[in-house]
C-alpha cells in the first residue's frame, strides 16, 4: 500500500510522505479486498500531518490589494494598504485512478488525496455539501455504500448487503438517507434499496435498510430523488419513477427505435425532469442524445414530452439555482439558459469525456480535458459560464479522473 500511495502522489504531483526504495518500480494495481477504516484514518492522519508541514513551503496565491495614494507633503500618517480577500471558489472532488478520492481547491492552490484504497466509485455529494457518499470494497468481495467527511477523517459504512455489485448511491433531499441499486453479482436483476445515515453502525435494523423494489433490469443509471422524498427516478432503457412508499414502478417515457432514453436530471426549481432521447440524424445517420423534458409536478402523473435542443449529448446536469443546463457530449460542453433557451459552447474537440460540473453559484464550470503539455493525461480545467478565463488546475503526470464534483466548502 505504501508503494501505491507514493505512486499516486507522484502522479498527482503531491508531496511524498515517505520514500520509496531505490530501483523499486511504482505499483498501480494494489486493490485491497477489505477496507480497514481505522487503518485508513491512521494513514490519513499521518498523511495530513506531512501535507500540513509541506503546505507551509508552498507558494500561496497573492491577494489583490488597493495601494495607498501617493505620499502628500504632510506629516500625517498614511493609511495602510487595504487587502481584498480572495474569493472562495469552493472545493472539487474526484476519483483518481480508480482507487483514491482527491480534494482539489477550486482556485488550484491545493490538492491532496483524502482516501486511498477500496476501489471507490459512484461519488455523490450530500445536499448540504458536507459529506461524500461512494461505493467501495466491504468485507471480502462485497461492495458497500460508505460516507466520508470532506477531509476523509471520518468514514462510515452505510449498507450491509454483502453483494458484489452496488451502484448509484443517491442522497435523499434532506440528506438523512441514501438510495442505491444492488445485485448479488453483476448482470443479475437489480434491487433498489434505501438506508438511513443514522444508526448505520447497526445496519440493517439500526438504519432501516430495506428493499424498495425488485427490478427486471440488470443495469440502471442516474438514480435520484424527487424533492418531496416519496419518489425516485432513474434510467433503464426508459426513464422510470419508483415510489419509496409502496414500491410502484412507472415508465415515464417510451424510447425511440434508435436507442434508450437516458441521463435524467430533475430541475428542483421547475419540477421538470430533463433527459436525453436517442435519435438519428437523417443526413449523416449519426445517433445521439437530444434534450427532452417531462412537464410534470408529480412522478406518478401522465407526462408530456417536450422536445428541446438537438444536441448529440451524453449527460445533463442542472445548476443549483435551476437556471442553467450543462450538456456534455463525447468531447464537448454546452451551457443552455432555461429562460432564453439559447446555448453557448464552452468546450469543443476535447481529449476526454469532459464530465462537466457547475460551481455552487453557477458562475464557473469545471471539466476534464488533456493538458497542454500532455494531452493524453486527463486534467481538471475551469472556465467561466461565458467561456472566459479558462485555467488548468491540475498537472498530473499520469492517472485517470472520474466522478467530478464541486462543493462550496
Amino acid at each position: 500500500m505504501k508503494k501505491w500511495f507514493i505512486w499516486a502522489a507522484l502522479a498527482l504531483g503531491l508531496p511524498l510522505a515517505a520514500c520509496q526504495s531505490a530501483g523499486a518500480p511504482p505499483t498501480a494495481e494494489i486493490i485491497p479486498t477489505l477496507i480497514d477504516l481505522e487503518a485508513i484514518a491512521t494513514a490519513n492522519a499521518a498523511t495530513a500531518a506531512a501535507l500540513a508541514a509541506e503546505s507551509a513551503l508552498r507558494p500561496t496565491l497573492p491577494p489583490t490589494w488597493t495601494p495607498s495614494p501617493p505620499a502628500a507633503a504632510t506629516s500625517a500618517a498614511l493609511p495602510s494598504p487595504t487587502a481584498t480577500p480572495a474569493r472562495d471558489l469552493g472545493t472539487l472532488y474526484f476519483i483518481f485512478n480508480g482507487d483514491s478520492i482527491v480534494q482539489l481547491k477550486a482556485d488550484g492552490s491545493f490538492e491532496q488525496i483524502i482516501l486511498v484504497g477500496g476501489a471507490p466509485s459512484h461519488l455523490a455529494l450530500s445536499p448540504d455539501g458536507s459529506l461524500l457518499a461512494y461505493v467501495a470494497q466491504g468485507n471480502g468481495s462485497a461492495r458497500e455504500v460508505f460516507i466520508a467527511s470532506l477531509d476523509g477523517a471520518y468514514t462510515q459504512q452505510i449498507s450491509c448487503l454483502g453483494f458484489a455489485y452496488v451502484v448509484e448511491p443517491a442522497w435523499s433531499p434532506d440528506g438523512a438517507a441514501l438510495a442505491f441499486a444492488a445485485a448479488p453479482v453483476e448482470g443479475a436483476p437489480l434491487g433498489v434499496y434505501t438506508a438511513a445515515i443514522a444508526g448505520s453502525n447497526a445496519c440493517p435494523t439500526g438504519n432501516g435498510q430495506r428493499q424498495v423494489a425488485a427490478l427486471e433490469a440488470a443495469q440502471l443509471a442516474d438514480l435520484g430523488w424527487d424533492p418531496g422524498g416519496d419518489w425516485l427516478y432513474f434510467a433503464a432503457t426508459a426513464i422510470y419513477s419508483l415510489s419509496t412508499v409502496d414500491g410502484r414502478l412507472l415508465a415515464l417515457t417510451i424510447p425511440s427505435g434508435f436507442g434508450p432514453d437516458f441521463s435524467p436530471a430533475l430541475n428542483f426549481q421547475t419540477r421538470r425532469l430533463t433527459y436525453l432521447k436517442t435519435e438519428r440524424e437523417a443526413r449523416t445517420g449519426r445517433t445521439g442524445g437530444t434534450v427532452y423534458e417531462l412537464e410534470t409536478a408529480q412522478m406518478d402523473s401522465a407526462p408530456r414530452e417536450l422536445r428541446g435542443a438537438p444536441y448529440f449529448a451524453r449527460s445533463l446536469r442542472w445548476s443549483p439555482d435551476g437556471d442553467w443546463l450543462l450538456v456534455a457530449g463525447e468531447r464537448e460542453v454546452w451551457v443552455q439558459g432555461r429562460r432564453t433557451g439559447t446555448a453557448l459552447q464552452l468546450v469543443a474537440g476535447g481529449n476526454f469525456f469532459p464530465q462537466p460540473v457547475f460551481s455552487p453559484d453557477a458562475a464557473l464550470v469545471a471539466y476534464v480535458d488533456g493538458g497542454r503539455d500532455a494531452v493524453t493525461v486527463p486534467q481538471v480545467f475551469v472556465v467561466s459560464r461565458q467561456g472566459e478565463d479558462r485555467r488548468q488546475l491540475t498537472f498530473h503526470q499520469e492517472g485517470t479522473i472520474s466522478d467530478l464534483l464541486w462543493t462550496p466548502r
